[in-house]
C-alpha cells in the first residue's frame, strides 16, 4: 500500500517526524510539508491561505468574542506560522470572553466555502492546486 502524507512543519517536529521514517513508519519520499507549497522554513495548514486571508477567517468567525477586529499589520510577531503570530496577539489582546481555536476559522471555512471561494487568493488556490497534484503524483 502506498501512503502519501501532507503534514504541518516547525522545527520542533523534526525530530518525531525522523523518528517515523527510522521506524520505517513513514517513507521520506512520500511526506510533504505545506512548507514546500508556502516556500517558508515552517508551515501549517493555515499558511496556504495567505496571512491575510486567514484573519478575515478569524475575524469572522470570533467577530463578536474580540475586543476589536484584527488587522495583518497588528500582527506584529516575526513567527513564521500565522497561528503562532495570532496565538502572541491574543496573548497581549485577549478576548472579551472565550480564547482562540484554530478549528473554529476551520469550521467557519468549511461552512461558508462557497460564498468565500470567491475571496480566496489565486495564490492560495494555486499552493493547494500544486499539493494536490504532488499527492496524486506520489500515489500513482
Amino acid at each position: 500500500m502506498t501512503i502519501a502524507t501532507l503534514i504541518d512543519s516547525q522545527t520542533a517536529d523534526q525530530k518525531k517526524i525522523e523518528g517515523l521514517y527510522r521506524e520505517k513508519l513513514l517513507k521520506k519520499a512520500n511526506v510533504m510539508t505545506f512548507a514546500v507549497f508556502t516556500r517558508s522554513a515552517e508551515a501549517d495548514i493555515e499558511d496556504m491561505f495567505g496571512a491575510e486571508f486567514y484573519v478575515d477567517l478569524v475575524n469572522a468567525e470570533f467577530e463578536t468574542q474580540l475586543a476589536a477586529p484584527n488587522d495583518i499589520k497588528a500582527l506584529k510577531s516575526k513567527e513564521p506560522r500565522i497561528l503562532q503570530r495570532l496565538e502572541k496577539y491574543f496573548e497581549e489582546h485577549p478576548f472579551k470572553d472565550g480564547s482562540f481555536s484554530h478549528y473554529r476559522p476551520a469550521r467557519y471555512f468549511s461552512e461558508n466555502s462557497k460564498k468565500l471561494a470567491k475571496k480566496l487568493p489565486k495564490e492560495a488556490k494555486d499552493s493547494f492546486e500544486a499539493a494536490f497534484q504532488a499527492l496524486n503524483a506520489l500515489l500513482k
